[in-house]
């Protein structure tokens, strides 16, 4: 049986009825709205109805009045516009750091914040089954407890695990600890091939470290403060992650390119706008950036197949030739 329901709540079971179900293309009408607080168990007169609109406008969301033969009215204000939803959506899905069913969890929520018409829409593209997923449940809690190690100045402590090949009983992959317990002072979290990756100094080497976080297990922060070592507010990650191939270290040098002109969108994608550039030829050009040389470097290049030659510094362009001839031989 119906009731008769206080203002307050009326108000806010109006609102909750826009949101959920009202869109530009389908306004809702005043009995429409009216038949909703019935299932509800609200009754009310269109008047209380007429006045909790007006009430929610004073108050600033953006209900409009859309006049005419299938007239009403619609919340336009929402907190996410349908892209934007989509993009989170695919964002979740994509994330290999999220384990499939905390993805299933997250997508829910975000289904959520959409319209009754609209979460049909987000629901049919959903696509978990069969992606590659990580299987720690506690990812979010480690960023979590990273973000806050960080905000706090603190160093962590964590064990570090890998997957290893297991050819007894049971599964043929399994989990194991790499080495002892790490401690290090977090700098950032930083996002490369849809993985986290924390980037941090390691005191005992005495060097920058990064780690992916979906490998990190059992993170504590600890009472010592981070080792004034290193400048953690000068550390910009976003020219950090231009400079990095893969998030594998190495040693930061300059380097000069020659690429063929077509690979030039190729450069800018994973080397950026701010290098030095200059014409070499009518079909060539050279870029002179400073990166983190390393195997994944190479590999970069050698994946261009020919369209970009590393020219200097001379020693890393050895090292590449060894890793061709090495390749070559392998398959020879």
């Amino acid at each position: 049986m119906a009731k008769t329901a206080g203002t307050k709540l009326r108000v806010l079971l109006v609102y909750e009825i826009l949101r959920e179900k009202s869109s530009p293309e389908r306004p809702l009408t005043v009995p429409e709205i009216q038949e909703e607080l019935m299932r509800r168990g609200v009754e009310c007169e269109r008047k209380s109805v007429y006045s909790d609109i007006g009430a929610l406008c004073d108050f600033g969301y953006e209900i409009e009045q859309k006049r005419g033969r299938d007239g009403g009215y619609f919340l336009r204000g929402r907190d996410f516009e349908l892209g934007e939803l989509k993009l989170l959506v695919d964002a979740v899905q994509s994330s290999k750091f999220i384990t499939p069913e905390r993805s299933r969890e997250l997508i829910a929520k975000l289904v959520a914040l959409a319209g009754e018409r609209d979460a049909g829409s987000l629901s049919r593209q959903v696509f978990i089954t069969n992606r590659v997923k990580t299987a720690n449940e506690s990812v979010l809690g480690s960023v979590d407890a990273i973000h806050t190690a960080i905000a706090e100045n603190r160093q962590i402590e964590f064990d570090y695990t890998d997957w290893t090949v297991n050819f007894g009983p049971g599964e043929t992959f399994v989990r194991r600890r790499r080495g002892e317990r790490r401690r290090v002072s977090p700098a950032a979290l930083a996002w490369d091939d849809e993985n986290y990756y924390l980037v941090s100094y390691d005191s005992a080497r005495g060097e920058r470290r990064n780690f992916r976080v979906d490998k990190m297990e059992n993170i504590v922060i600890t009472d010592e403060p981070r080792d004034r070592r290193w400048d953690y507010g000068a550390f910009d990650p976003g020219a950090y992650s231009r400079e990095m191939f893969g998030m594998f270290h190495g040693d930061r040098r300059q380097v000069k390119l020659r690429f063929e002109r077509r690979f030039a969108g190729v450069a800018v994608d994973r080397l950026g706008r701010d290098v030095h550039v200059s014409p070499d030829g009518d079909s060539h050009f050279l870029l002179t950036c400073e990166v983190e040389v390393s195997p994944q470097f190479f590999a970069w290049l050698i994946g261009l197949e020919g369209g970009a030659e590393l020219l200097e510094p001379k020693d890393a362009r050895e090292a590449l030739k060894r890793l061709v001839a090495a390749a070559e031989e392998m398959y020879r």
